[in-house]
């Protein structure tokens, strides 16, 4: 995915989901794609702490949820 693809896909989610927890699900997948193109690239192993923030933010996603 290209860095244009993958702005525009935010600016999508962003535009049609204005809320705290669409705009932390937007950004899990914007790091997820991000941590993916840098393992298919060689730039990363299988752990980094892009992954540890996606992880991160999906409990706190998680946890949201549970609170509403």
């Amino acid at each position: 995915m290209t860095q244009e693809q993958l702005k525009e896909q935010f600016v999508n989610f962003a535009v049609f989901n204005l809320n705290n927890a669409t705009t932390l699900q937007a950004i899990v997948e914007m790091l997820e794609s991000i941590s993916n193109e840098l393992y298919e690239d060689g730039f990363t192993k299988e752990h980094n702490t892009l992954t540890t923030c996606i992880l991160s933010i999906k409990e706190l996603l998680e946890n949201e949820v549970q609170l509403w």
